[in-house]
């Protein structure tokens, strides 16, 4: 799998303009001259006195028709404003407004003329005076209608889209959404804001609610303006998801109907060019050089002609360089680079689309060897992608993803920096682009939002969640049986529930007074981060980019750091990770390690024998992984101080994982001094009863299982935890088969310092906050209640403890989706989040049994007096040294994050 670096997605997604036009008002040209002449000759005129007593009737008169003129002059700037002639609008519309400003200032008509003055504006890339005029004309409401309400703040929504500032777009597009389903829920209205939406979240990155936005315009269109302008833009943007998705096919053929219908339309149109563009980026994915070039051709010719200067123009000339660059055609690309740069620097400054115009200008000075411009450029990248992050908006699992699009923009930074021997920007700026959602978190999670939050605001987030529920629900009884029609409509309820969730999320966070004082936690520097770690710590940070990886390795005290160029890329190492894993999944019928032993000597030699002088020198291990190392079990690798030896890492060294080292100071800073211990444990729910069930919670047990979630019973996990009991007799509350129950899980708050779950785990890749704990089924269920699946986005939401070990003693508990810096997210980023300051989870389907002697150990070395990374470890050994259990598949899968102590 290649790394790839992203295109800005593009203007075939481009938010549409709401027009001005609408007026019922309508006169013919001959009846606007005859107006003019009219006033004119009554002005020239010397009054008599019944002309005098007819003089308010005639001034009405006389009024009245040039308004008439005013709406007709709106009419006509729309229609030229479709056909591209921006000079003959803004005539016509400044016309209008001139007209309305004398005889009906706060008007409709005057909101109409003022967005069309804005429109005009935006189309030439003018961001500031099309503000200007949208905010004017949002001002008009003396006789607004919903129309002219709705369309001033979608227009405020798109200039603040084209800036970047995609938190105030979907606000704005929201606040519009609401107006003009309220007016007419199946009008255009509605699908143009819903469109918007899903352009937002194309820009995200987030496609599962593009798709979603994106059909149900589409639904609108096709019933209320089949082969429409608008209809075909709608298909065009979900030709650019299509193409995201990889799906070139599906791209194609929805990118091809919305040309030709724009072609029919408006031959020379920009959605024309809009279409042109979207199929260049296929052709250029799919590396048909001649094709994309010979189509984006043309639609330069258009922008060229229509709208110089605005952002489909600059996104145009960006792909343009990229194929020059890929022609080798570097001084050609390089102008395009430039070109597209000046645009966005003058439009949209300090965005991830001038964050991505800096990053290719930078690629082409390094490759010529100016080292100095090229670091230029990437702090450019830097600076702009810093400034964009706090624009972007959504959920925190969307931020994450947006985060991950622009990860290797980071990692080409870093190695420059290397290259010029900067170690310690290097290190800072890797440091930055780690776990930035997960530290904003961390320090949020004290917060109790609903204090705060009004009544309303709580019961909507109640009622979204049980929505979700449901629809999940559904979703998951999904069977082969079902229709392709259904299998739609389930996906799409279970998006749209999900987007309700994050919209009220996302209001919370504005909404607490709270947030508004806290600030965001500085990343660590590299003096900083070397007071922070444990004496006896060494770090080691791996950055996995395209065509190289690197490593730092960073001690405590005044030890320089050292960093290490890897022989290897992401595709590569992602290969050989794999080849590991599965060798020790072989493990759980075949005894021999030999051939996972062979495969851990040389993922070592690659990733660990470059820092192998600092490996000795340490007593334990902090890793912060990148990329396929997240699911890399590094205490299985060979220790790379004693290769010929065949010793494996845990013989040498415990150790522990953070997503970033200013995520474990973090951590690290509520560490306590030794407490009593109080251990709370669950283990052997109970998932099968004798008691019918009700039919909806049936269906979900049946639809889990049909997941991939085995629910047979885990007789072991009841061993594991009253194995516990034995072991800690006076410090621990047991909860076993129908106690070991949700509820009673969420009700823990602060009670325990040790928190010891054994049960099923059911991973989501698609949705990583869907991921799961086990808990007893309910014989019944309502809506509302409690359904023994603990997911991860319930653990967020709702639970608080104080802990310092959380073991999730389940399958996979440790595995989530990989999103560039972001590392893994799941289960053990939840429970993090949720006040444990380690959690113990596993990286594979483990071995109940040989899970329960693991525990076992590791308990009792923990009470002992170890360190939760020395206790581990001990048990490992003690594993790998029996007769049973002496391969890693059945000891390396459990690996500890965060605080080691």
């Amino acid at each position: 799998m290649k790394v790839r670096t992203r295109n800005w997605i593009g203007p075939v997604a481009a938010c549409a303009i709401m027009w001005a036009g609408g007026s019922s008002a309508q006169t013919s040209s001959a009846q606007t001259s005859s107006a003019q002449t009219s006033s004119a000759q009554t002005e020239a005129s010397q009054p008599s006195k019944a002309a005098a007593d007819e003089a308010p009737a005639a001034l009405a008169a006389e009024a009245s028709r040039e308004l008439a003129a005013a709406a007709e002059l709106t009419e006509h700037g729309v229609s030229a404003l479709y056909q591209g002639a921006f000079e003959e609008a803004e005539s016509h519309f400044q016309r209008a407004w001139t007209l309305f400003q004398r005889l009906a200032p706060g008007s409709s008509g005057a909101a109409k003329s003022l967005n069309g003055l804005g429109v005009v504006n935006w189309k030439r890339g003018d961001l500031k005076a099309a503000e200007e005029f949208f905010r004017q004309a949002s001002r008009q409401h003396q006789d607004a209608t919903p129309r002219d309400i709705g369309n001033s703040l979608t227009n405020l929504g798109i200039v603040a889209n084209d800036r970047g500032d995609l938190v105030s777009a979907e606000h704005y597009f929201q606040r519009a959404l609401s107006v003009w389903e309220d007016a007419e829920p199946q009008g255009p209205g509605t699908a143009g804001c819903l469109f918007n939406l899903g352009y937002i979240a194309l820009q995200r990155n987030d496609l599962a609610a593009a798709l979603d936005f994106l059909q149900r315009s589409l639904e609108i269109r096709q019933r209320t303006a089949p082969d429409s302008v608008e209809h075909a833009t709608t298909l065009g943007s979900l030709g650019s998801v299509a193409l995201e998705q990889g799906d070139f096919e599906r791209a194609e053929n929805l990118l091809e109907q919305s040309l030709r219908v724009e072609q029919q339309l408006v031959p020379q149109g920009l959605r024309v060019a809009n279409s042109l563009y979207a199929l260049a980026k296929l052709s250029l994915r799919r590396k048909d050089l001649p094709t994309a070039e010979q189509r984006l051709q043309r639609a330069l010719q258009i922008f060229d002609r229509l709208a110089p200067g605005n952002a489909d123009h600059s996104a145009a000339l960006l792909v343009m360089g990229d194929i020059a660059e890929a022609r080798g055609q570097l001084d050609d690309a390089r102008s395009y680079y430039q070109r597209s740069l000046d645009i966005r620097r003058q439009r949209t400054p300090e965005s991830a689309f001038e964050a991505t115009a800096c990053q290719r200008l930078a690629k082409l000075e390094r490759h010529h060897g100016k080292l100095d411009e090229a670091r230029a450029s990437y702090e450019c990248v830097l600076t702009a992608l810093e400034a964009q992050r706090g624009k972007v908006g959504g959920s925190d699992e969307v931020r994450s993803g947006f985060g991950a699009l622009y990860a290797n923009y980071y990692r080409e930074a870093i190695d420059l920096l290397v290259e010029t021997g900067d170690i310690a920007r290097a290190y800072e700026v890797l440091e930055r682009s780690r776990a930035r959602e997960l530290l904003d978190l961390l320090n949020l999670r004290d917060l109790a939002f609903a204090v705060d939050l009004p009544a309303e605001l709580e019961q909507r987030r109640r009622i979204a969640n049980q929505r979700y529920d449901r629809a999940f629900q559904n979703w998951m009884g999904l069977d082969e049986q079902t229709s392709e029609p259904e299998r739609q409509q389930a996906d799409a309820a279970l998006t749209n529930a999900r987007l309700q969730q994050d919209q009220i999320r996302a209001e919370i966070r504005t909404r607490s007074p709270r947030l508004d004082a806290l600030a965001t936690p500085q990343h660590l520097d590299l003096r900083t981060l070397r007071g922070a770690l444990d004496a006896g710590t060494l770090l080691l940070a791996f950055s996995v980019g395209a065509e190289r990886s690197l490593v730092f390795a960073i001690e405590p005290g005044r030890r320089e750091p050292q960093v290490a160029i890897l022989a290897t890329t992401h595709e590569q190492l992602m290969t050989q990770v794999e080849r590991f894993r599965r060798a020790l999944d072989r493990g759980r019928l075949d005894p021999r390690p030999q051939k996972a032993q062979q495969l851990a000597r040389q993922l070592s030699e690659l990733l660990l024998a470059p820092v192998a002088q600092e490996i000795e020198r340490a007593q334990r291990l902090l890793i912060v992984a990148d990329g396929p190392l997240h699911s890399l079990p590094f205490a299985a690798l060979a220790d790379p101080t004693a290769l010929a030896e065949r010793r494996f890492l845990v013989e040498a060294k415990p150790t522990h994982v953070a997503a970033s080292a200013t995520v474990f100071a973090h951590l690290k800073q509520n560490r306590r001094t030794r407490p009593r211990m109080r251990l709370t444990a669950f283990g052997d729910p109970s998932f099968r009863t004798d008691s019918p069930r009700e039919p909806l919670l049936e269906m979900q047990v049946r639809a889990a299982t049909r997941a991939g979630l085995s629910l047979d019973r885990l007789p072991a996990t009841r061993t594991e935890v009253e194995n516990l009991r034995e072991q800690f007799p006076d410090k621990s509350r047991i909860y076993l088969g129908s106690e070991a129950t949700e509820s009673r899980f969420k009700a823990l708050a602060g009670e325990t310092t040790h928190l010891h779950i054994a049960t099923h785990g059911l991973l989501d890749d698609r949705f990583p906050l869907d991921s799961a704990l086990v808990f007893s089924l309910p014989q019944t269920w309502q809506e509302g209640q409690d359904n023994g699946l603990l997911q991860a986005w319930e653990i967020f939401e709702q639970v608080r403890i104080d802990s310092d070990l959380v073991t999730l003693s389940a399958c996979d508990t440790g595995r989530g989706k990989v999103l560039g810096g972001e590392g893994l997210m799941g289960l053990t980023r939840a429970f993090q989040f949720a006040g444990a300051r380690s959690v113990l989870a596993s990286l594979w389907t483990v071995s109940d049994r040989s899970t329960t002697e693991l525990m076992k150990r590791f308990y009792r070395h923990l009470d002992q007096g170890q360190s939760k990374a020395e206790a581990l470890r001990s048990a490992q050994l003690e594993l790998l040294r029996s007769e049973s259990y002496p391969h890693p598949f059945h000891w390396a899968a459990f690996q500890l994050f965060g605080d080691w102590r």
